[in-house]
């Protein structure tokens, strides 16, 4: 599976009850607000490392409101026990997430390797053809 936004949207509505009409809104409830700055975060730090502008146009905000979600997440995690009930229910999420890259690092490493190897061999070929 690709890590792709509406595959880690759809997982963490899956893990957290909320639905993607709820998150993507602009509804301001301090519950929905607090998924999106989880989801944002985990976009950020674990989704393939996407820019914050990208994050901000999938998720339809300002990319300034991504930057604060960012900023906002560690004081959050140390000292709202509401967020850091939501954010280690979201763990799962990240650990999936942590797996995608390292299978997908694995296939960029073969390719990479198999790309070399090709190019190797085509210049042991060259030199032998001259």
């Amino acid at each position: 599976m690709n890590l792709t936004f509406e595959n880690i949207l759809e997982f963490y509505c899956d893990l957290t009850g909320f639905n993607r009409q709820e998150i993507m809104s602009i509804c301001r409830d301090r519950f929905v607000v607090t998924n999106r700055m989880i989801l944002s975060h985990i976009l950020y730090n674990y989704g393939n490392k996407r820019s914050k502008s990208h994050i901000a146009r999938m998720m339809n905000k300002n990319h300034a409101t991504i930057i604060h979600y960012l900023k906002k997440h560690d004081d959050l995690v140390e000292t709202c026990p509401y967020y850091q009930d939501v954010f280690s229910r979201s763990e799962g999420l990240i650990d999936w997430l942590k797996d995608r890259r390292k299978e997908h690092g694995e296939e960029l490493l073969k390719k990479h390797e198999t790309k070399n190897s090709v190019l190797e061999l085509s210049k042991q070929i060259s030199k032998n053809d001259v």
